[in-house]
C-alpha cells in the first residue's frame, strides 16, 4: 500500500494500528515518516489508488483546474454527468481543502499561489464512476518547483508515483509557446532522472498534455471549429456511452496534436513526448469559463471539459478500457503480420 507522504509502498500488515484519544489510526512504517494514516485510506482494500498531479509553470492554471475540479466533484453536476456518482474525503484534512476550495470558487475567489512545499495530499474517493470506485491522492505545488531538475526532485517528487502525467500548459499568451513548452517537458524528463536513477524512466508514465484557459485560446482555434464546438459543449459520461466518449476524446486529442504541430510550431515538442513517454493524448479545458478579474470571477463558474484529464486518468488505468490491452495489441500484431 502506497503512504500518502512519503510515497513508499509496504504491505498493508506492516501499518501499525494506534488506538488514541483522537480515536483508532494507522502510522507509516518508515522511520523517516511515521505520519498518520486515516482509517478510511488504509482500510480502503481492493479499491484502486491513483495519484493525480500536474507539471506546469507559475500561472498555468494548475490549482485553478483543481479547484474547479472539485467544484464540479462537490456539486450536482457530478451526478448528472454520472447517474449514481458520489465523491467524498478519506480525512479531516481532504474535507477541509475540498470544502475551502469548494466553497471559495463559489464565492468568485481564486485559489491563492501554492507555496513551494512538498505539500500533503487530499485524498478522494469516487465511487460509482464507469470503471467503478478510484481512490485520488490529489497533490499541488508551486510552478517555481518546475523551473529547474533539482526543485522538482524537491519539491514535486510526488509526480514519481503518478501513472499519468498531466502537463498543463496556457498557451493563449506565450510569447513562444514551442519553446516553452519543450523546456518544461525537458526539465521534467531531467528531474525524473535524478529522482528515480533510471534515465527513461517516463517511458514508464503516459503522458496527458492539457491546454488550459480554453476560453482564452479562441482566437488561436479559429481554424479548428470542431474543437471549438467540443470545448463549449457540456460532459455527458454515461456508462453505457462510455466507448463513445472515449472515441471522441481521441479524436480531440488528435486534433489538438494537429493544432500544436501547425499553429504552435511545436513539432519537436510532439517528438520529444513520442520519443520519451509510453503514450501521448492531449486535451483542452476551460477551468472557470470566463477569464477572472485579477483575483476574483464576477459571475458565477462555468467549467468546460474539466472532467476530460481526469476520464484519461481512469482510461488509462484500466486496460480493458484504455485501447492498449495486450489482447488488443496481440490483435493488431496479427493483422499486421498475416492481414487477418
Amino acid at each position: 500500500m502506497l503512504c500518502m507522504y512519503c510515497l513508499k509502498n509496504y504491505p498493508l500488515g506492516n501499518y501499525g494500528q494506534e488506538n488514541t484519544s483522537a480515536g483508532i489510526w494507522y502510522r507509516c512504517p518508515n522511520p523517516e515518516c511515521r505520519e498518520e494514516l486515516p482509517v478510511a485510506y488504509v482500510q480502503a482494500t481492493g479499491v484502486r489508488t491513483s495519484v493525480l498531479s500536474a507539471v506546469g509553470f507559475r500561472g498555468h492554471g494548475k490549482s485553478v483546474y483543481f479547484s474547479s475540479l472539485l467544484y464540479l466533484l462537490w456539486s450536482g453536476e457530478l451526478a448528472r454527468v454520472w447517474p449514481g456518482a458520489s465523491a467524498c474525503g478519506l480525512s479531516d484534512e481532504s474535507l477541509r481543502v475540498v470544502n475551502q476550495n469548494v466553497v471559495e470558487l463559489t464565492r468568485g475567489q481564486l485559489p491563492p499561489a501554492t507555496p513551494s512545499v512538498f505539500p500533503k495530499p487530499a485524498a478522494l474517493k469516487i465511487q460509482g464512476t464507469p470503471w467503478g470506485d478510484r481512490i485520488f491522492l490529489l497533490y499541488d505545488t508551486s510552478g517555481e518547483a518546475f523551473m529547474d531538475s533539482r526543485r522538482l526532485v524537491k519539491y514535486a517528487r510526488f509526480v514519481g508515483s503518478a501513472s499519468t502525467m498531466m502537463f498543463l500548459q496556457d498557451v493563449s499568451a506565450a510569447e513562444n509557446p514551442a519553446l516553452q513548452m519543450h523546456e518544461l517537458l525537458n526539465t521534467y524528463i531531467l528531474g525524473m532522472g535524478a529522482l528515480t536513477g533510471i534515465s527513461d524512466f517516463t517511458k514508464r508514465q503516459q503522458l496527458l498534455i492539457v491546454y488550459t484557459k480554453g476560453d482564452e485560446l479562441l482566437p488561436l482555434l479559429e481554424e479548428y471549429p470542431d474543437i471549438v464546438e467540443y470545448l463549449r459543449s457540456e460532459e455527458e459520461i454515461s456508462p453505457e456511452g462510455i466507448d463513445g466518449y472515449l472515441r471522441k476524446l481521441r479524436g480531440i486529442s488528435k486534433r489538438l496534436k494537429d493544432f500544436t504541430e501547425e499553429k504552435l510550431d511545436a513539432a519537436q515538442f510532439v517528438n520529444l513526448a513520442k520519443n520519451s513517454f509510453a503514450s501521448v493524448k492531449f486535451c483542452i479545458v476551460s477551468s472557470l469559463g470566463c477569464s477572472p478579474e485579477g483575483d476574483r470571477l464576477l459571475v458565477k463558474p462555468i467549467p468546460h471539459r474539466v472532467l476530460d484529464p481526469l476520464v484519461w486518468v481512469l482510461a488509462y488505468s484500466d486496460p480493458l478500457r484504455s485501447g492498449n490491452s495486450w489482447w488488443k495489441r496481440l490483435k493488431r500484431w496479427i493483422k499486421k503480420c498475416f492481414g487477418t
